[in-house]
């Protein structure tokens, strides 16, 4: 790949204007610092996971049905918040089937979440009623 067809990539999937020396001197010189200071710029390079709200998944995972709380190696990781979220969740005894409805069990889960303070794949407001996407 050429450094002027990278500089056209990164530009138009990190939507950031860089100076064109700095890109240049950056990739011409291919070092890894180089790459982890795009990374900091350009979430997409370092965090691959997508939200997709029309089909309600992360990386093909249908965020409702049976969900088991771990402390790492989950399949989603999820940060709370008060305002704003990807997805409002509910949290059902029975039936969740539906986008944002989640039960809590303890084992044989459809998926697993582990909550973190940054850089999640999905923010998730809990809510009483009116799940899915905001």
């Amino acid at each position: 790949v050429t450094t002027e067809a990278s500089w056209y990539w990164f530009r138009s999937n990190c939507n950031m204007s860089v100076n064109m020396s700095v890109f240049y001197r950056l990739f011409s010189r291919r070092t890894l610092p180089a790459l982890a200071l795009l990374s900091a710029f350009c979430p997409q390079i370092a965090h691959a996971e997508e939200f997709d709200p029309n089909n309600c998944t992360v990386n093909g995972i249908p965020l409702y049905g049976e969900v088991q709380v771990v402390s790492s190696g989950a399949d989603v990781t999820v940060e709370v918040v008060d305002s704003f979220p990807d997805l409002n969740v509910q949290e059902v005894e029975s039936f969740p089937d539906a986008c944002g409805k989640w039960e809590f069990v303890d084992s044989a889960a459809d998926f697993t979440i582990e909550y973190v303070d940054s850089f999640p794949d999905v923010e998730i407001e809990y809510v009483d009623s009116f799940p899915g996407t905001p």
